[in-house]
Protein backbone atom coordinates (compact mmCIF):
# COMPACT_ATOMS: atom_id res chain seq x y z
CA UNK A 1 0.00 0.00 0.00
CA UNK A 2 0.84 3.71 -0.45
CA UNK A 3 3.50 5.34 1.91
CA UNK A 4 1.95 9.27 2.49
CA UNK A 5 4.49 11.62 2.08
CA UNK A 6 5.94 13.66 4.89
CA UNK A 7 2.98 15.75 6.43
CA UNK A 8 3.40 19.56 5.16
CA UNK A 9 2.74 22.24 7.49
CA UNK A 10 -0.94 22.64 7.25
CA UNK A 11 -3.12 24.78 9.46
CA UNK A 12 -6.54 25.94 8.92
CA UNK A 13 -9.66 24.25 6.80
CA UNK A 14 -11.34 23.07 9.94
CA UNK A 15 -14.67 22.59 8.99
CA UNK A 16 -13.17 20.64 5.46
CA UNK A 17 -11.10 18.32 8.30
CA UNK A 18 -14.55 17.95 9.67
CA UNK A 19 -16.66 16.93 6.05
CA UNK A 20 -13.84 14.94 5.33
CA UNK A 21 -13.96 13.11 8.83
CA UNK A 22 -17.44 12.34 9.06
CA UNK A 23 -16.92 10.78 5.19
CA UNK A 24 -14.24 8.96 6.19
CA UNK A 25 -15.81 7.40 9.04
CA UNK A 26 -16.99 3.77 8.88
CA UNK A 27 -20.84 5.11 8.78
CA UNK A 28 -19.61 7.60 5.86
CA UNK A 29 -20.54 8.26 2.15
CA UNK A 30 -18.23 5.93 -0.24
CA UNK A 31 -17.25 8.81 -3.05
CA UNK A 32 -15.97 12.19 -1.75
CA UNK A 33 -15.07 15.03 -4.45
CA UNK A 34 -12.25 17.80 -3.38
CA UNK A 35 -12.88 20.65 -5.90
CA UNK A 36 -11.06 24.24 -6.17
CA UNK A 37 -8.49 26.45 -8.13
CA UNK A 38 -4.61 25.42 -8.58
CA UNK A 39 -2.86 25.85 -5.31
CA UNK A 40 -5.00 26.03 -3.17
CA UNK A 41 -3.96 22.77 -1.15
CA UNK A 42 -6.64 20.17 -2.10
CA UNK A 43 -3.89 17.61 -2.19
CA UNK A 44 -2.63 18.77 1.24
CA UNK A 45 -6.06 18.91 2.90
CA UNK A 46 -6.87 15.12 1.28
CA UNK A 47 -4.06 14.08 2.92
CA UNK A 48 -3.98 15.61 6.15
CA UNK A 49 -7.81 13.81 6.43
CA UNK A 50 -6.31 10.69 5.55
CA UNK A 51 -4.03 10.84 8.10
CA UNK A 52 -6.11 11.62 10.57
CA UNK A 53 -8.33 8.65 9.71
CA UNK A 54 -5.61 6.19 9.20
CA UNK A 55 -6.63 3.75 11.91
CA UNK A 56 -9.98 3.57 9.87
CA UNK A 57 -8.07 1.87 7.01
CA UNK A 58 -6.35 -0.92 8.45
CA UNK A 59 -6.68 -2.53 4.62
CA UNK A 60 -4.43 0.73 3.44
CA UNK A 61 -4.12 4.12 1.60
CA UNK A 62 -3.84 3.81 -1.76
CA UNK A 63 -2.66 7.21 -4.16
CA UNK A 64 -3.30 7.40 -7.58
CA UNK A 65 -2.55 10.22 -9.71
CA UNK A 66 -5.07 10.03 -12.77
CA UNK A 67 -2.56 11.93 -15.13
CA UNK A 68 -0.81 8.54 -15.39
CA UNK A 69 -1.76 6.73 -18.36
CA UNK A 70 -3.13 3.66 -16.41
CA UNK A 71 -4.43 4.40 -13.22
CA UNK A 72 -6.23 1.04 -12.95
CA UNK A 73 -3.18 -1.27 -13.40
CA UNK A 74 -1.22 1.04 -11.41
CA UNK A 75 -3.84 0.48 -8.31
CA UNK A 76 -4.18 -3.19 -8.86
CA UNK A 77 -0.64 -3.60 -8.40
CA UNK A 78 -0.93 -1.87 -5.18
CA UNK A 79 -3.62 -4.43 -4.27
CA UNK A 80 -1.09 -7.04 -5.20
CA UNK A 81 -2.85 -8.43 -8.42
CA UNK A 82 -1.45 -8.70 -11.82
CA UNK A 83 -3.36 -6.09 -13.72
CA UNK A 84 -4.08 -9.10 -16.68
CA UNK A 85 -5.93 -7.30 -19.92
CA UNK A 86 -7.19 -3.74 -19.89
CA UNK A 87 -11.23 -4.89 -20.55
CA UNK A 88 -11.17 -7.14 -17.28
CA UNK A 89 -9.62 -4.39 -15.04
CA UNK A 90 -12.39 -2.57 -13.85
CA UNK A 91 -14.26 -5.70 -12.63
CA UNK A 92 -10.60 -7.01 -11.33
CA UNK A 93 -10.23 -4.24 -9.37
CA UNK A 94 -14.17 -4.17 -7.60
CA UNK A 95 -13.73 -8.14 -7.23
CA UNK A 96 -10.62 -7.75 -5.34
CA UNK A 97 -11.59 -4.70 -3.28
CA UNK A 98 -14.85 -6.63 -2.37
CA UNK A 99 -12.74 -9.76 -1.37
CA UNK A 100 -10.86 -7.15 1.10
CA UNK A 101 -12.73 -7.20 4.58
CA UNK A 102 -10.68 -4.45 5.90
CA UNK A 103 -11.19 -0.95 4.59
CA UNK A 104 -9.34 0.64 2.25
CA UNK A 105 -8.96 4.30 0.75
CA UNK A 106 -8.70 5.39 -2.34
CA UNK A 107 -6.98 8.65 -3.53
CA UNK A 108 -7.62 9.85 -6.91
CA UNK A 109 -5.65 13.58 -7.59
CA UNK A 110 -6.08 14.96 -10.27
CA UNK A 111 -9.31 14.24 -11.42
CA UNK A 112 -10.67 15.93 -15.04
CA UNK A 113 -13.16 14.18 -16.86
CA UNK A 114 -15.89 11.38 -15.05
CA UNK A 115 -14.61 9.17 -17.67
CA UNK A 116 -10.97 8.75 -15.88
CA UNK A 117 -13.40 7.97 -12.64
CA UNK A 118 -15.87 6.29 -12.95
CA UNK A 119 -13.34 2.95 -13.36
CA UNK A 120 -12.42 3.56 -9.92
CA UNK A 121 -15.81 3.14 -8.42
CA UNK A 122 -15.57 0.98 -5.44
CA UNK A 123 -18.52 -1.40 -5.57
CA UNK A 124 -19.31 -1.20 -2.05
CA UNK A 125 -19.71 0.73 1.13
CA UNK A 126 -16.76 -0.99 3.23
CA UNK A 127 -13.91 1.13 1.27
CA UNK A 128 -13.63 4.84 0.51
CA UNK A 129 -12.79 6.71 -2.57
CA UNK A 130 -12.01 10.23 -2.54
CA UNK A 131 -11.29 12.18 -6.08
CA UNK A 132 -9.41 15.72 -6.05
CA UNK A 133 -10.02 18.06 -9.10
CA UNK A 134 -9.52 21.58 -9.78
CA UNK A 135 -13.31 21.60 -11.23
CA UNK A 136 -15.88 19.55 -9.54
CA UNK A 137 -16.46 16.24 -11.31
CA UNK A 138 -19.81 15.09 -11.37
CA UNK A 139 -19.69 11.73 -9.54
CA UNK A 140 -23.30 9.99 -8.62
CA UNK A 141 -23.77 10.04 -4.97
CA UNK A 142 -20.32 11.51 -4.10
CA UNK A 143 -20.52 14.33 -1.39
CA UNK A 144 -18.52 17.44 -2.71
CA UNK A 145 -15.97 19.47 -0.40
CA UNK A 146 -15.44 23.14 -2.61
CA UNK A 147 -12.18 24.61 -1.60
CA UNK A 148 -11.85 28.64 -2.27
CA UNK A 149 -8.69 30.50 -1.42
CA UNK A 150 -8.04 30.77 2.73
CA UNK A 151 -9.59 33.90 4.74
CA UNK A 152 -6.73 36.69 5.16
CA UNK A 153 -6.42 35.69 8.65
CA UNK A 154 -6.05 31.84 8.30
CA UNK A 155 -3.52 33.01 5.35
CA UNK A 156 -1.77 34.55 7.97
CA UNK A 157 -1.76 31.90 10.18
CA UNK A 158 0.05 29.56 7.26
CA UNK A 159 2.67 31.82 6.86
CA UNK A 160 3.23 31.97 11.16
CA UNK A 161 2.88 28.43 11.65
CA UNK A 162 5.43 28.04 8.32
CA UNK A 163 8.37 30.44 10.50
CA UNK A 164 7.68 29.23 13.92
CA UNK A 165 8.80 26.31 12.74
CA UNK A 166 12.33 27.24 11.62
CA UNK A 167 12.65 29.95 14.17
CA UNK A 168 10.18 29.94 16.96
CA UNK A 169 11.10 32.94 18.37
CA UNK A 170 10.20 34.71 14.90
CA UNK A 171 7.81 38.11 15.80
CA UNK A 172 7.88 39.64 12.31
CA UNK A 173 3.90 38.44 11.56
CA UNK A 174 3.13 40.11 14.99
CA UNK A 175 5.19 42.75 14.71
CA UNK A 176 4.08 44.27 10.76
CA UNK A 177 0.43 43.17 10.78
CA UNK A 178 -0.80 45.28 8.10
CA UNK A 179 2.28 44.24 6.05
CA UNK A 180 1.39 40.47 6.64
CA UNK A 181 -2.06 41.18 5.30
CA UNK A 182 -0.80 42.47 2.42
CA UNK A 183 1.83 39.69 1.99
CA UNK A 184 -0.54 37.36 1.70
CA UNK A 185 -2.83 39.21 -0.26
CA UNK A 186 -0.07 39.27 -2.96
CA UNK A 187 0.53 35.63 -2.87
CA UNK A 188 -3.82 34.94 -3.50
CA UNK A 189 -4.05 33.50 0.18
CA UNK A 190 -3.25 29.82 -1.63
CA UNK A 191 -1.08 27.71 0.69
CA UNK A 192 1.46 26.89 -2.27
CA UNK A 193 2.29 30.47 -2.76
CA UNK A 194 1.98 31.25 1.09
CA UNK A 195 4.44 28.66 1.69
CA UNK A 196 6.87 29.81 -0.81
CA UNK A 197 6.28 32.94 1.06
CA UNK A 198 7.14 32.05 4.53
CA UNK A 199 10.26 30.07 2.96
CA UNK A 200 11.51 33.32 1.54
CA UNK A 201 11.19 34.49 5.22
CA UNK A 202 12.82 31.98 6.78
CA UNK A 203 16.09 32.03 4.69
CA UNK A 204 16.48 35.76 5.39
CA UNK A 205 15.63 36.18 8.90
CA UNK A 206 16.77 40.19 8.97
CA UNK A 207 14.43 41.16 6.09
CA UNK A 208 10.94 42.99 7.45
CA UNK A 209 7.73 41.79 6.13
CA UNK A 210 7.51 45.11 4.32
CA UNK A 211 10.62 45.24 2.46
CA UNK A 212 9.34 41.54 0.72
CA UNK A 213 6.28 43.59 0.48
CA UNK A 214 7.53 46.18 -1.80
CA UNK A 215 9.95 44.06 -3.09
CA UNK A 216 6.87 41.61 -4.58
CA UNK A 217 4.58 44.87 -4.96
CA UNK A 218 7.20 46.28 -7.88
CA UNK A 219 7.45 42.89 -9.70
CA UNK A 220 3.24 42.58 -9.83
CA UNK A 221 2.83 44.98 -12.66
CA UNK A 222 5.09 43.00 -14.69
CA UNK A 223 3.38 39.55 -13.73
CA UNK A 224 1.61 37.27 -16.27
CA UNK A 225 -0.74 34.79 -15.80
CA UNK A 226 0.55 31.31 -16.26
CA UNK A 227 -0.65 29.65 -19.57
CA UNK A 228 -3.60 27.88 -18.00
CA UNK A 229 -4.73 31.22 -16.43
CA UNK A 230 -3.81 30.43 -12.79
CA UNK A 231 -3.46 33.54 -10.48
CA UNK A 232 -0.74 36.02 -11.14
CA UNK A 233 0.04 36.08 -7.43
CA UNK A 234 1.03 32.26 -7.89
CA UNK A 235 3.46 33.60 -10.65
CA UNK A 236 4.57 36.01 -8.01
CA UNK A 237 5.25 34.11 -5.77
CA UNK A 238 7.05 31.51 -7.94
CA UNK A 239 9.35 34.46 -9.38
CA UNK A 240 10.27 35.53 -5.45
CA UNK A 241 11.34 31.80 -4.99
CA UNK A 242 12.82 31.27 -8.07
CA UNK A 243 15.17 34.39 -7.99
CA UNK A 244 16.67 33.42 -4.66
CA UNK A 245 18.30 30.08 -6.49
CA UNK A 246 21.35 29.50 -7.30
CA UNK A 247 22.36 29.08 -11.01
CA UNK A 248 23.07 25.22 -10.82
CA UNK A 249 19.44 25.00 -9.12
CA UNK A 250 17.74 26.95 -11.27
CA UNK A 251 19.44 25.50 -14.39
CA UNK A 252 18.16 21.85 -12.48
CA UNK A 253 14.86 23.38 -12.59
CA UNK A 254 13.90 23.90 -15.38
CA UNK A 255 15.48 20.48 -16.71
CA UNK A 256 12.85 18.56 -14.43
CA UNK A 257 9.51 18.15 -16.39
CA UNK A 258 11.52 16.65 -19.16
CA UNK A 259 11.20 13.62 -16.81
CA UNK A 260 8.48 12.07 -19.07
CA UNK A 261 7.61 9.91 -15.49
CA UNK A 262 5.73 11.18 -12.79
CA UNK A 263 8.50 11.53 -10.04
CA UNK A 264 12.18 12.05 -10.49
CA UNK A 265 15.09 10.61 -8.02
CA UNK A 266 18.68 11.64 -7.44
CA UNK A 267 19.95 9.81 -10.15
CA UNK A 268 17.11 11.01 -12.80
CA UNK A 269 18.19 14.45 -11.83
CA UNK A 270 21.85 14.09 -12.01
CA UNK A 271 21.72 12.87 -15.70
CA UNK A 272 19.50 15.55 -16.39
CA UNK A 273 21.73 18.11 -15.17
CA UNK A 274 25.28 16.36 -16.43
CA UNK A 275 26.23 16.12 -12.52
CA UNK A 276 27.43 13.53 -9.73
CA UNK A 277 23.93 12.11 -7.52
CA UNK A 278 25.48 13.98 -4.78
CA UNK A 279 25.13 16.84 -6.99
CA UNK A 280 22.11 16.54 -7.94
CA UNK A 281 21.22 15.42 -4.01
CA UNK A 282 21.76 18.93 -2.36
CA UNK A 283 20.15 20.90 -5.50
CA UNK A 284 16.77 18.58 -5.12
CA UNK A 285 17.07 19.39 -1.54
CA UNK A 286 17.83 23.45 -2.18
CA UNK A 287 14.19 23.28 -4.52
CA UNK A 288 12.58 21.88 -2.20
CA UNK A 289 13.33 24.09 0.86
CA UNK A 290 12.17 26.57 -1.50
CA UNK A 291 8.85 24.91 -2.10
CA UNK A 292 9.42 24.81 -5.28
CA UNK A 293 9.51 20.53 -5.68
CA UNK A 294 7.79 18.20 -3.12
CA UNK A 295 7.82 14.58 -2.15
CA UNK A 296 6.17 12.38 -3.96
CA UNK A 297 3.34 10.00 -2.69
CA UNK A 298 4.43 6.66 -2.36
CA UNK A 299 7.80 7.28 -4.29
CA UNK A 300 11.35 7.48 -3.74
CA UNK A 301 11.86 10.63 -5.43
CA UNK A 302 10.26 14.41 -6.27
CA UNK A 303 7.49 15.99 -8.59
CA UNK A 304 6.42 19.30 -9.34
CA UNK A 305 3.01 20.86 -8.61
CA UNK A 306 1.34 21.02 -12.24
CA UNK A 307 1.58 25.08 -12.25
CA UNK A 308 5.54 24.80 -11.27
CA UNK A 309 5.67 22.36 -14.30
CA UNK A 310 4.11 25.12 -16.58
CA UNK A 311 6.69 27.52 -14.68
CA UNK A 312 9.64 25.61 -14.79
CA UNK A 313 9.21 25.06 -18.77
CA UNK A 314 9.67 28.51 -19.16
CA UNK A 315 12.35 29.19 -17.41
CA UNK A 316 14.80 25.81 -18.95
CA UNK A 317 17.88 27.04 -20.53
CA UNK A 318 18.27 24.91 -23.42
CA UNK A 319 20.19 21.76 -22.97
CA UNK A 320 20.37 19.28 -25.99
CA UNK A 321 21.84 16.58 -24.29
CA UNK A 322 19.69 16.17 -21.32
CA UNK A 323 17.07 13.84 -22.89
CA UNK A 324 19.97 12.25 -24.04
CA UNK A 325 21.38 12.05 -20.69
CA UNK A 326 18.03 11.04 -19.03
CA UNK A 327 17.05 8.39 -21.41
CA UNK A 328 20.93 7.02 -21.42
CA UNK A 329 20.97 6.80 -17.46
CA UNK A 330 17.17 5.00 -17.78
CA UNK A 331 19.09 2.36 -20.43
CA UNK A 332 21.96 1.79 -18.81
CA UNK A 333 20.48 1.54 -14.65
CA UNK A 334 17.52 -0.97 -16.56
CA UNK A 335 19.43 -2.98 -17.98
CA UNK A 336 22.40 -3.12 -14.38
CA UNK A 337 19.06 -3.99 -12.41
CA UNK A 338 17.91 -6.74 -15.14
CA UNK A 339 21.16 -8.37 -15.07
CA UNK A 340 20.84 -8.29 -10.97
CA UNK A 341 17.50 -10.03 -11.05
CA UNK A 342 19.24 -12.34 -13.01
CA UNK A 343 21.67 -13.27 -10.68
CA UNK A 344 24.53 -10.92 -12.23
CA UNK A 345 25.55 -8.20 -9.33
CA UNK A 346 26.76 -4.42 -10.33
CA UNK A 347 25.67 -1.31 -9.41
CA UNK A 348 22.76 -3.34 -7.79
CA UNK A 349 24.11 -5.10 -5.01
CA UNK A 350 22.03 -8.07 -4.73
CA UNK A 351 18.47 -9.21 -6.53
CA UNK A 352 15.81 -8.00 -3.68
CA UNK A 353 17.57 -4.57 -4.21
CA UNK A 354 16.99 -4.61 -7.71
CA UNK A 355 13.35 -5.84 -7.72
CA UNK A 356 12.90 -2.95 -5.40
CA UNK A 357 14.07 -0.73 -7.84
CA UNK A 358 12.58 -1.52 -10.73
CA UNK A 359 9.15 -1.54 -8.77
CA UNK A 360 9.80 2.23 -8.10
CA UNK A 361 10.78 3.33 -11.18
CA UNK A 362 8.27 1.13 -13.27
CA UNK A 363 6.27 4.22 -14.19
CA UNK A 364 9.27 6.19 -14.89
CA UNK A 365 10.56 3.42 -17.19
CA UNK A 366 7.20 2.76 -19.45
CA UNK A 367 7.41 6.64 -19.76
CA UNK A 368 10.64 6.70 -21.02
CA UNK A 369 10.23 4.11 -23.74
CA UNK A 370 7.46 6.60 -25.17
CA UNK A 371 9.77 9.38 -24.65
CA UNK A 372 12.74 7.82 -26.22
CA UNK A 373 9.99 7.18 -29.52
CA UNK A 374 8.85 10.37 -29.33
CA UNK A 375 12.55 11.69 -29.93
CA UNK A 376 13.74 8.65 -32.44
CA UNK A 377 16.02 7.18 -29.83
CA UNK A 378 14.80 3.81 -31.14
CA UNK A 379 17.90 2.20 -30.19
CA UNK A 380 17.18 3.28 -26.84
CA UNK A 381 13.78 2.24 -27.08
CA UNK A 382 14.61 -1.14 -28.27
CA UNK A 383 17.10 -1.66 -25.48
CA UNK A 384 14.84 -0.69 -22.07
CA UNK A 385 11.98 -2.56 -24.05
CA UNK A 386 14.64 -5.93 -23.82
CA UNK A 387 15.85 -4.87 -20.42
CA UNK A 388 12.16 -4.86 -19.05
CA UNK A 389 11.24 -8.21 -20.17
CA UNK A 390 12.45 -10.25 -17.54
CA UNK A 391 11.10 -8.39 -14.38
CA UNK A 392 8.28 -7.99 -16.50
CA UNK A 393 7.70 -11.40 -16.61
CA UNK A 394 8.43 -12.00 -13.10
CA UNK A 395 5.79 -9.58 -12.37
CA UNK A 396 3.53 -10.38 -14.19
CA UNK A 397 2.92 -6.72 -16.15
CA UNK A 398 2.90 -8.28 -20.31
CA UNK A 399 0.12 -6.45 -20.73
CA UNK A 400 1.31 -3.15 -20.08
CA UNK A 401 4.83 -4.43 -21.41
CA UNK A 402 3.02 -5.05 -24.67
CA UNK A 403 1.62 -1.65 -25.04
CA UNK A 404 5.20 -0.18 -24.43
CA UNK A 405 6.50 -2.10 -26.69
CA UNK A 406 4.11 -1.66 -29.44
CA UNK A 407 4.85 2.13 -29.12
CA UNK A 408 8.85 1.31 -30.45
CA UNK A 409 7.53 -0.48 -33.69
CA UNK A 410 5.86 2.31 -35.82
CA UNK A 411 9.37 4.66 -35.58
CA UNK A 412 11.44 1.57 -35.88
CA UNK A 413 9.71 1.15 -39.10
CA UNK A 414 9.16 4.52 -40.15
CA UNK A 415 12.93 4.56 -39.69
CA UNK A 416 13.82 1.58 -41.84
CA UNK A 417 15.53 0.29 -38.38
CA UNK A 418 14.92 -3.47 -39.58
CA UNK A 419 17.03 -4.78 -36.49
CA UNK A 420 15.13 -2.80 -34.38
CA UNK A 421 12.01 -3.86 -35.76
CA UNK A 422 12.93 -7.13 -35.86
CA UNK A 423 13.77 -6.99 -32.35
CA UNK A 424 10.42 -5.67 -31.37
CA UNK A 425 8.30 -8.05 -33.13
CA UNK A 426 10.08 -11.10 -31.46
CA UNK A 427 9.34 -9.46 -28.37
CA UNK A 428 5.67 -8.62 -29.33
CA UNK A 429 5.33 -12.38 -30.57
CA UNK A 430 6.77 -13.62 -26.51
CA UNK A 431 4.23 -11.32 -24.71
CA UNK A 432 1.25 -11.96 -26.40
CA UNK A 433 2.31 -16.10 -26.22
CA UNK A 434 2.57 -15.52 -22.63
CA UNK A 435 -0.73 -13.86 -22.05
CA UNK A 436 -2.30 -16.97 -24.20
CA UNK A 437 -2.47 -14.70 -26.98
CA UNK A 438 -1.76 -18.00 -29.53
CA UNK A 439 -3.21 -16.37 -32.49
CA UNK A 440 -1.71 -12.58 -31.98
CA UNK A 441 1.66 -14.28 -30.96
CA UNK A 442 1.63 -16.67 -34.64
CA UNK A 443 0.58 -13.01 -36.38
CA UNK A 444 3.61 -10.84 -34.60
CA UNK A 445 6.06 -14.10 -35.16
CA UNK A 446 4.85 -14.50 -38.73
CA UNK A 447 5.79 -10.06 -39.14
CA UNK A 448 9.21 -11.34 -37.61
CA UNK A 449 9.68 -13.84 -40.27
CA UNK A 450 8.87 -11.42 -43.26
CA UNK A 451 11.60 -9.06 -41.95
CA UNK A 452 14.18 -11.96 -41.31
CA UNK A 453 13.80 -12.63 -45.61
CA UNK A 454 14.41 -9.07 -46.37
CA UNK A 455 17.67 -9.16 -43.95
CA UNK A 456 21.56 -9.49 -45.10
CA UNK A 457 22.83 -10.11 -42.32
CA UNK A 458 22.53 -13.62 -41.55
CA UNK A 459 23.85 -13.76 -38.06
CA UNK A 460 21.02 -11.11 -36.69
CA UNK A 461 18.63 -13.22 -39.03
CA UNK A 462 20.07 -16.74 -37.32
CA UNK A 463 19.57 -15.50 -33.91
CA UNK A 464 15.90 -13.58 -34.53
CA UNK A 465 15.04 -17.25 -35.89
CA UNK A 466 16.54 -19.18 -32.83
CA UNK A 467 14.52 -16.68 -30.39
CA UNK A 468 11.31 -17.07 -32.53
CA UNK A 469 11.78 -21.05 -32.23
CA UNK A 470 12.85 -20.92 -28.75
CA UNK A 471 9.31 -18.98 -27.84
CA UNK A 472 7.09 -20.98 -29.89
CA UNK A 473 8.05 -24.30 -28.48
CA UNK A 474 8.00 -22.83 -24.77
CA UNK A 475 4.35 -21.64 -25.37
CA UNK A 476 2.82 -24.32 -27.41
CA UNK A 477 3.24 -23.56 -31.01
CA UNK A 478 4.85 -26.56 -32.43
CA UNK A 479 4.68 -25.56 -35.92
CA UNK A 480 5.96 -22.00 -35.83
CA UNK A 481 8.52 -23.64 -33.45
CA UNK A 482 9.05 -26.03 -36.29
CA UNK A 483 9.49 -23.88 -38.93
CA UNK A 484 11.74 -20.99 -37.22
CA UNK A 485 13.99 -23.87 -35.97
CA UNK A 486 14.65 -25.25 -39.28
CA UNK A 487 15.23 -21.91 -40.94
CA UNK A 488 17.99 -21.20 -38.35
CA UNK A 489 19.62 -24.62 -38.80
CA UNK A 490 20.43 -23.45 -41.83
CA UNK A 491 20.83 -20.41 -41.21
CA UNK A 492 24.08 -20.73 -38.30
CA UNK A 493 25.34 -23.38 -41.60
CA UNK A 494 25.40 -20.11 -43.74
CA UNK A 495 27.10 -17.80 -41.49
CA UNK A 496 29.51 -20.87 -40.16
CA UNK A 497 28.72 -21.23 -36.38
CA UNK A 498 28.50 -24.35 -35.37
CA UNK A 499 28.07 -23.90 -31.62
CA UNK A 500 25.22 -22.34 -32.58
CA UNK A 501 24.25 -24.58 -35.51
CA UNK A 502 24.41 -27.53 -32.71
CA UNK A 503 21.86 -25.80 -30.13
CA UNK A 504 19.41 -25.20 -32.85
CA UNK A 505 19.43 -28.68 -34.15
CA UNK A 506 19.09 -29.72 -29.91
CA UNK A 507 16.09 -27.61 -29.53
CA UNK A 508 14.51 -28.64 -33.38
CA UNK A 509 15.02 -32.03 -31.87
CA UNK A 510 13.12 -31.26 -28.76
CA UNK A 511 10.12 -29.73 -30.61
CA UNK A 512 10.02 -33.29 -32.85
CA UNK A 513 10.18 -34.76 -29.79
CA UNK A 514 7.53 -33.32 -28.32
CA UNK A 515 5.07 -33.67 -31.06
CA UNK A 516 5.99 -37.67 -31.21
CA UNK A 517 7.65 -37.08 -34.58
CA UNK A 518 10.51 -39.61 -32.69
CA UNK A 519 12.14 -40.42 -36.11
CA UNK A 520 12.72 -36.84 -36.88
CA UNK A 521 13.90 -36.00 -33.35
CA UNK A 522 16.61 -39.02 -33.33
CA UNK A 523 17.81 -37.67 -36.40
CA UNK A 524 17.91 -34.34 -35.65
CA UNK A 525 19.42 -35.07 -31.76
CA UNK A 526 22.26 -37.67 -33.71
CA UNK A 527 23.60 -34.03 -35.75
CA UNK A 528 23.89 -32.45 -32.85
CA UNK A 529 25.34 -34.76 -31.15
CA UNK A 530 28.07 -35.18 -34.00
CA UNK A 531 28.28 -30.97 -34.35
CA UNK A 532 28.85 -31.16 -30.17
CA UNK A 533 31.13 -33.73 -30.05
CA UNK A 534 33.30 -32.07 -32.97
CA UNK A 535 33.63 -28.43 -31.58
CA UNK A 536 34.43 -30.11 -27.63
CA UNK A 537 31.24 -28.60 -26.29
CA UNK A 538 30.86 -31.01 -23.00
CA UNK A 539 27.93 -29.50 -22.30
CA UNK A 540 25.89 -29.64 -25.07
CA UNK A 541 27.14 -33.46 -25.79
CA UNK A 542 25.40 -34.22 -22.04
CA UNK A 543 22.23 -32.59 -22.78
CA UNK A 544 22.00 -34.23 -25.99
CA UNK A 545 22.30 -37.40 -24.65
CA UNK A 546 19.41 -37.05 -22.41
CA UNK A 547 17.35 -36.16 -24.97
CA UNK A 548 18.09 -39.35 -27.12
CA UNK A 549 17.89 -41.06 -23.74
CA UNK A 550 14.18 -39.99 -23.41
CA UNK A 551 13.17 -40.60 -27.61
CA UNK A 552 14.45 -44.03 -27.09
CA UNK A 553 12.36 -44.71 -23.77
CA UNK A 554 9.35 -43.62 -25.83
CA UNK A 555 10.54 -46.02 -28.55
CA UNK A 556 10.88 -48.54 -25.54
CA UNK A 557 14.01 -49.51 -26.46
CA UNK A 558 15.24 -49.79 -22.76
CA UNK A 559 18.58 -50.48 -23.11
CA UNK A 560 19.53 -47.77 -25.41
CA UNK A 561 18.19 -45.59 -23.30
CA UNK A 562 19.54 -46.42 -20.59
CA UNK A 563 22.99 -46.05 -22.76
CA UNK A 564 21.84 -42.58 -23.44
CA UNK A 565 20.99 -41.93 -20.15
CA UNK A 566 24.51 -43.17 -18.30
CA UNK A 567 26.16 -41.27 -20.82
CA UNK A 568 24.45 -38.17 -19.68
CA UNK A 569 24.83 -38.78 -16.04
CA UNK A 570 28.83 -39.59 -16.76
CA UNK A 571 28.91 -35.58 -18.48
CA UNK A 572 27.03 -33.79 -15.88
CA UNK A 573 28.98 -35.70 -13.38
CA UNK A 574 32.40 -34.32 -15.11
CA UNK A 575 31.00 -30.63 -15.58
CA UNK A 576 30.04 -31.05 -12.13
CA UNK A 577 26.74 -30.29 -12.38
CA UNK A 578 24.42 -32.06 -9.56
CA UNK A 579 21.04 -31.03 -10.35
CA UNK A 580 21.24 -32.12 -13.58
CA UNK A 581 22.65 -35.54 -12.57
CA UNK A 582 20.19 -35.89 -10.03
CA UNK A 583 17.50 -35.14 -12.80
CA UNK A 584 19.21 -37.96 -14.79
CA UNK A 585 19.17 -40.40 -12.24
CA UNK A 586 15.59 -39.66 -11.49
CA UNK A 587 14.70 -40.45 -15.61
CA UNK A 588 16.67 -44.03 -15.08
CA UNK A 589 14.81 -45.00 -11.86
CA UNK A 590 11.47 -44.55 -14.14
CA UNK A 591 13.46 -46.29 -16.66
CA UNK A 592 13.82 -48.93 -14.91
CA UNK A 593 10.41 -49.58 -13.52
CA UNK A 594 9.25 -49.36 -16.92
CA UNK A 595 11.36 -51.84 -18.33
CA UNK A 596 10.10 -54.25 -15.40
CA UNK A 597 5.88 -53.43 -16.07
CA UNK A 598 6.46 -53.71 -19.67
Amino acid sequence: MTELPADEVFTGRTAELATLAEILAPAGSAVATVAGPAGVGKTALVLRAARESIDSFPGGVLFVDLHAPDPLATLLRELGVAPGEQADREELYRSTLAATDLPVLVIADNAVTPERVLPLRLGTSVHRLVVISRDAVPILDARRIQLDVLSTDAAITVVATALAVTDPDDTRIAAEPDAAAQLVGLCGCRPLALRIAAELLAGQPTRSLAELVAALTQDHDRMTELADGDSIAVRLAFDAAYQNLTTDQARLFGLLPLNPGPFVDHDAAGALAGVATDVARRQLDGLRRAQLVERSPGAAGYHLHDLLTLYADERRVDDDGAVERLLDHYARATAEAAAAVDGQPGRFTDRATALAWLDAQRPNLVAAVELAVQVGADEVAADLVTALQAYFDLRGYWTEWIEATERALAPHREAGNQHAELLTLIHLSLGHAVLGHDEQAHQWHAAALAVIEELDDGEVAARALMRLGESASAYGRPADAEAALSTAVTRWQDVGDQFREGQALLNLGIVYWQTDKLVEAEETQRRALVINEEIDNAYGVATTFSYLGLIHRDLADWNTAAAYYQRSITGFRELREPAAVANLESLMADLIRRRAAG
